[in-house]
């Protein structure tokens, strides 16, 4: 299975790798540690094949859940490991590169881990003439929310087109992962930017906020 040539009209059958709290988007990078057994079984068989995992968010109610197999959101992010390493203790370090998003049509295997036949979601996107003040707007408020210039959003303005930071920035803010769950699931990455934009003002807004009251905090926060 070629990368290059999948299509939003591709089936494809792909192991899947459940978490509670991260949400995969296209276009970034994602570094995990493996150290579950099944996990690490799924790892070593995937980068003898085609190297594709698909990363799906884990619904709320996992924890309640006593089987072994975690309810999960339907759309996911297919990656592909563009670098691993497996450790002396059987473990692995790896790196995935987002290359798509997913929905599962059904599963096809339950152990040792989850293996689903997916079908690949295309993002509705066509160049616009405000792309680049929408990725500078985006770009600026982040770093506003960051508190100044970094490198991670440098590189970004440099080396990203619109479509990669809008991703990134979907990826990278601090909200809960049901939120970015439904940022993924958005079929338009023009209407994820608007989107993506808001949470930040939301996200600075309630920044300045509570800056605005710092002088009241005590020395001793357990006194009172």
């Amino acid at each position: 299975m070629d990368s290059d040539r999948l299509s939003s009209t591709d089936i494809l059958e792909v192991p899947i790798f459940p978490l509670p709290d991260v949400v995969f988007f296209p276009r970034t990078i994602l570094p995990l540690h493996i150290f579950e057994q099944r996990y690490r079984q799924m790892v070593s068989e995937c980068v003898s094949r085609d190297k594709h995992i698909g990363m799906v968010l884990q619904k709320p109610e996992w924890e309640h859940h006593l089987s072994d197999v975690p309810p999960v959101y339907s759309v996911g992010g297919l990656g592909m490991i563009s670098d691993f390493e497996e450790l002396e203790d059987g473990k692995y370090d790896i790196v995935l590169s987002g290359i798509g998003r997913f929905e599962i049509v059904d599963f096809v295997a339950e152990t040792p881990y989850q293996i689903a036949r997916v079908r690949l979601l295309g993002d509705a996107y066509d160049e616009h003439e405000d792309d680049t003040m929408m990725s500078r707007a985006l770009l600026d408020k982040f770093r506003l929310f960051l508190g100044g210039e970094d490198s991670f959003t440098s590189y970004l303005e440099e080396e990203s087109d619109f479509h990669t930071i809008v991703n990134s920035l979907c990826s990278a803010i601090p909200i809960p992962p049901g939120d970015k769950q439904s940022l993924l699931e958005m079929t338009s990455v023009r209407v994820r930017a608007e989107v993506t934009l808001s949470l930040i003002g939301e996200l600075l807004s309630q920044k300045e906020f509570v800056s605005e009251f710092e002088h009241l905090r005590p020395d001793d926060p357990v006194s009172n």
